[in-house]
């Protein structure tokens, strides 16, 4: 069995781990002179420097919580804190962001981790910023954590997985024989491109952007209060009939924008939902795209068009 045909098994059985996986890869990526390809592969085994951008499915919208303390012991506990209170306390407007940076092969997709929701990131350090800024001077807060739902972090073996397959079957597809001893030439400037061209399409998540003319209906059509309209969009662009019902309902809740011109918690939380399906598979749209693409249609739905 050929290289890339062993690559497309591998890629659709889940018995084989998806660090063994990207190790024949980086195999591929030597055989094919690859340095797109190899760089990746590498990332994804060693985990992403903090001065490399990581790929959009693994960029992870996270929830902050606080306990605080008062007078005569007096306590809130797990209390929710907005992410664009954070945000403007900070001063930093992509705190909200979960970069996860780990390699591939700590990534614990075990049925006792699925089990527990969510994986907590200790924020201690930035606490004292949110004294008389959440709740009154006489309240501060003695914890504060962020949340990360644990099936987006896992749903990072899932996209690295599909994207290999997608990778490994277009390649297949135009040149059957890469990967094989001097079965590529690369030295060639047109398969350059190929390659290069097939790895950003499918490695880059390109390839799996859905809706991309729905994209510029969002921005052309006022959907201002128009729920049916904006369920259409949604259904066109892939999102489940039960994903719909429920920001329907949390648009009821939540039918203006903050003050702030932020989203509100409830459209918030679906939002970051479905950026973990994104990031799973579940909804089969680019981790980018997909949060453009809701943004957009949230947006001109609250009569935001642009």
């Amino acid at each position: 069995m050929s290289l890339l045909l062993e690559i497309q098994s591998e890629a659709v059985n889940d018995a084989i781990s998806v660090s063994s996986l990207l190790r024949k890869c980086l195999l591929l990526a030597g055989r094919i002179d690859s340095n797109l390809l190899e760089e990746w592969v590498k990332h994804e085994l060693n985990g992403y420097p903090d001065n490399t951008e990581v790929p959009d499915y693994r960029r992870i919208s996270i929830a902050f919580k606080a306990t605080f303390a008062g007078p005569l012991g007096a306590a809130i506990k797990n209390a929710p804190i907005p992410q664009h209170i954070v945000e403007t306390i900070t001063k930093d407007p992509g705190i909200s962001m979960h970069h996860a940076r780990q390699s591939i092969g700590t990534i614990d997709d075990s049925e006792e981790t699925r089990k527990y929701g969510v994986l907590y990131l200790n924020m201690d350090n930035v606490a004292l910023l949110l004294h008389g800024k959440i709740y009154n001077k006489y309240y501060y807060p003695a914890s504060f954590w962020a949340e990360v739902p644990t099936m987006a972090v896992i749903g990072i073996l899932d996209a690295v997985r599909t994207r290999v397959l997608e990778f490994s079957l277009r390649l297949w597809q135009k040149y059957p024989i890469a990967g094989e001893i001097n079965g590529l030439n690369m030295t060639s400037d047109e398969v350059r491109k190929d390659v290069s061209q097939i790895f950003n399409t499918t490695i880059n998540g390109n390839a799996s952007l859905i809706g991309v003319a729905n994209n510029s209906e969002i921005t052309n059509i006022n959907i201002s209060g128009n729920i049916n309209e904006l369920r259409t969009i949604l259904k066109n662009n892939g999102v489940d009939s039960t994903d719909i019902d429920e920001i329907e309902e949390h648009l009821k809740h939540e039918p203006t924008l903050s003050q702030d011109d932020n989203f509100g918690p409830r459209v918030k939380g679906w939002l970051g939902k479905m950026m973990g399906k994104a990031a799973s598979g579940a909804w089969s749209v680019g981790l980018g795209a997909g949060g453009t693409l809701l943004e957009r249609a949230l947006l001109s739905y609250y009569g935001f068009n642009g």
